[in-house]
Parts: structure tokens; C-alpha cells; sequence
């Protein structure tokens, strides 16, 4: 995020703390919807030729706030997100992320007052699935083979795991 950007944030962060302090009302989604979307204009780079942005957030919200949105968080939530995706596609930004949105209290806000952070952690590499598949029957007796994404199985040499039996064809099955 370059300078002006972070200064232009803490500025309007200033300002909305200010009024809510001096003018509280309550906090409405539509609010917290374009705050989430100015975000991600605000994040979005250019790395060659490609603008792309973060797609998780949290927004902070006063505990009064957070409160009385809460019995509609998880609705809310999936459909700060969904706006995200949705914007985002319509003006030619990719998200690093599958968009996220979590809203959470903080007690340092005035009521009427919300902060969105950026969420930039990395995410946990998933591990790709492996499976054994172990034989019931057959030679050799309770021979396991391992295997990641799937498997050939049948009787020509080509395939994954190789069984020696007549009765089964040279590309018998695929797992």
C-alpha cells in the first residue's frame, strides 16, 4: 500500500471515529458493504498488467454494534463476501483469496464506527490427498499400493498397479 493511500486511511478512519463519537447511530450493513468495497479498491496492485487485491477481511465494529448485527453475522458475512466477488469480477479485479469477511467487536470503537483490516496471512497450503488401497484378495496377499490423485489398475504393465490375473483386463479400472 503506498504512502498516500495509508495516510489517506488513517484520515478517513480519523474522520469516521470523530462523527461517530460526536453523532452516534447505529451501524447498518449497507454501511459496512461500501467501506468492504472501498477496501478493496484501496488494496488493489497492478503487477504486470494484472490487478489483483486480498480477499480476506475482518471488520471491527463497536460490541453495542456487533451486538445487534450478531443474530445475522453468518448471513451478513456471506454476503459481504459474495458483494466482493461480485464487484470485484465486474471491474477486472482478481482476489488472492476466496473472498472472506468475518466481523468481529472491539471494544476501542464508537458506536457507529467500524474498521476493516486487511487479512494478508498466508493460507495454509492444503495437502493433497493420498490413498492406500490395500488387496483383500488375490496375489500378493494384503499388498498395499499408495497413490495421490488416482490410480490405473489392470493387468498391462503401463498401469499403476499391475495385477496378474486372466480374468482381469489390461486397463481394468481407474480409481
Amino acid at each position: 500500500m503506498s504512502l498516500f493511500a495509508k495516510l489517506e486511511q488513517a484520515c478517513a478512519a480519523f474522520v469516521e471515529r470523530s462523527f461517530a463519537s460526536a453523532f452516534p447511530t447505529d451501524l447498518e450493513p449497507e454501511q459496512i458493504a461500501r467501506k468492504l468495497v472501498a477496501t478493496v479498491e484501496a488494496r488493489t496492485t497492478e503487477e504486470r498488467g494484472k490487478r489483483t487485491a486480498p480477499g480476506r477481511y475482518t471488520v471491527a465494529v463497536n460490541p453495542d454494534d456487533y451486538e445487534r448485527l450478531n443474530a445475522h453475522r453468518a448471513y451478513l458475512e456471506r454476503e459481504w463476501a459474495e458483494l466482493l466477488r461480485e464487484v470485484s469480477g465486474r471491474v477486472g479485479i482478481a482476489l488472492r483469496d476466496d473472498p472472506v469477511v468475518v466481523m468481529a467487536a472491539r471494544e476501542s470503537l464508537p458506536v457507529g464506527a467500524m474498521e476493516v483490516v486487511v487479512d494478508e496471512r498466508p493460507l495454509a497450503k492444503k495437502r493433497r490427498p493420498s490413498f492406500r488401497l490395500r488387496m483383500v484378495r488375490g496375489v500378493p496377499a494384503n499388498g498395499v499400493y499408495p497413490f495421490e490423485r488416482f490410480a490405473k489398475i489392470g493387468r498391462g504393465e503401463d498401469n499403476d498397479i499391475v495385477l496378474a490375473d486372466p480374468s482381469v483386463s489390461r486397463m481394468h479400472a481407474e480409481i
